[in-house]
């Protein structure tokens, strides 16, 4: 490795109490998405800090505020030139506390309460507590140290690293991803989205492809189906013609079971498998006057993960063809399918100079070997990547499936070990211009 490589990881070791203390003022700075509490402030304060943080690097930064309080930031660093330009992503606005119970990730035990204050950072056991220390604030602290490392070494990168900190992601970027792209021009190369990738032992049996180090180089698409049946206005005195509307969508959804079913057992030799693929998550009707009324009309709702090695038109095609086949079925009950919601699958090669160079930093800064694997999710980077279609990566140590959990937390040591990889990666991807 050379000196100036083990000079950046000695500043990270040598500042470590710093990154911990900004870990600790995130947590304490409540961002929680307003959606999920009206009478939260939003993300607005702790888009301040991580404004100050860059006018302390020397950054130039600007917001775009979506909506009244709740700006996004963007920092960038523009490089000497000869490299490639790369986005960061990592969200600002949390979950709230309260989610009701929750399944430990470790143990697999339901819990309700926290045993902490989630807002207020509490270190016990060489892990941070507290809402966003996993999702994303440890990774925007991260970030913002391995910046500071390479610029109090030195370092000129030959390309250019713009960080987004965006608002709303956790109720899907109306505010945030969203708007900022028809706002200004999302002219990269290549992306990490700065994100926790571990999982507890507990998780790697439902995401049997992860192992450590995470380098996560593929992300589920995902496709929302609206399917409506229509109901015959049934009376018990008149002929018996066709079925309700709720009757109807019964019998379409046994039609579908096949379907649900093979897309449920599918393992994906990138992403393996994890929670079912596909699923109901909603059924509703028309308003009916009483109880013993027909409802006029049935939307059945499902959701279908679609892995990188499933043609998505094909996915499509298997629900519509069993449409098709129950209208010929039972012609007094036509149903109609609409696609209400589509991202396609992210997927980077394994050799591509992102993954490579990501492999190599984590060799470097932790004397590991990553292991490359693909997610059984989307991500809240999927819909950004389905209109830019750039290589990307998800890399962050912690537990992923610590996001939006009681009790969630980071442990100390990954927060330096991310903010470590963070630097060496940017040196790998970008390039160093030589000293004069």
């Amino acid at each position: 490795m050379s000196t100036l490589r083990s000079s950046v990881l000695g500043y990270i070791d040598t500042h470590s109490d710093d990154l911990i203390d900004l870990l600790r003022e995130m947590i304490v700075t409540k961002s929680v998405n307003p959606a999920f509490d009206p009478e939260s402030r939003g993300e607005g304060d702790m888009a301040r800090l991580v404004t100050t943080r860059y006018d302390r690097l020397g950054i130039p930064w600007q917001t775009y505020e979506g909506a009244p309080g709740r700006p996004n930031v963007v920092a960038t660093w523009e490089g000497t030139g000869g490299g490639p330009r790369l986005l960061v992503n990592c969200h600002m606005d949390t979950h709230n506390a309260e989610v009701g119970e929750w399944v430990d990730p470790f143990t697999g035990e339901t819990i309700h309460e926290w045993t902490a204050d989630p807002f207020g950072a509490e270190v016990r056991d060489g892990r941070m507590y507290g809402r966003g220390a996993a999702d994303h604030k440890s990774p925007i602290a991260a970030m913002l140290m391995a910046l500071e490392a390479l610029r109090a070494n030195g370092v000129r990168l030959k390309g250019t690293v713009t960080c987004v900190h965006d608002v709303d992601e956790e109720t899907g970027g109306r505010y945030g991803m969203r708007y900022l792209m028809e706002q200004i021009p999302f002219d990269f190369d290549m992306a990490l989205y700065a994100c926790t990738s571990e999982f507890t032992p507990l998780g790697r049996e439902f995401f049997p492809v992860m192992g450590t180090d995470n380098v996560i180089r593929s992300f589920s698409g995902w496709q929302t189906y609206r399917i409506r049946v229509v109901g015959q206005n049934l009376h018990t005195l008149t002929p018996k013609r066709g079925y309700g509307a709720v009757e109807a969508a019964l019998l379409l959804l046994e039609r579908l079971r096949p379907v649900m079913d093979a897309a449920n057992s599918f393992v994906d030799p990138v992403e393996g498998t994890g929670q079912p693929a596909m699923r109901v998550s909603g059924i509703d009707c028309a308003p009916r006057a009483a109880y013993h009324h027909q409802a006029r009309w049935c939307d059945v709702v499902l959701n279908r993960r679609v892995p990188a090695t499933v043609d998505p038109e094909a996915a499509k095609r298997e629900v519509l063809d069993v449409v098709d086949a129950f209208n010929e079925e039972f012609p007094d009950n036509t149903a109609t399918l609409e696609v209400v919601r589509e991202i396609a699958p992210a997927v980077t090669p394994a050799d591509h100079p992102l993954v490579t160079g990501l492999q190599k930093a984590i060799r470097d800064a932790v004397g590991r070997e990553a292991s490359v694997v693909g997610l059984a999710s989307s991500v809240g980077i999927s819909a950004t990547l389905d209109r830019l279609k750039i290589p990307t990566v998800l890399f962050g140590y912690g537990y992923v499936n610590l996001h939006h959990a009681i009790d969630e937390h980071i442990e100390l040591e990954a927060l330096v070990k991310t903010a470590k990889v963070y630097a060496l990666a940017l040196m790998e991807w970008l390039g160093v211009e030589a000293p004069a």
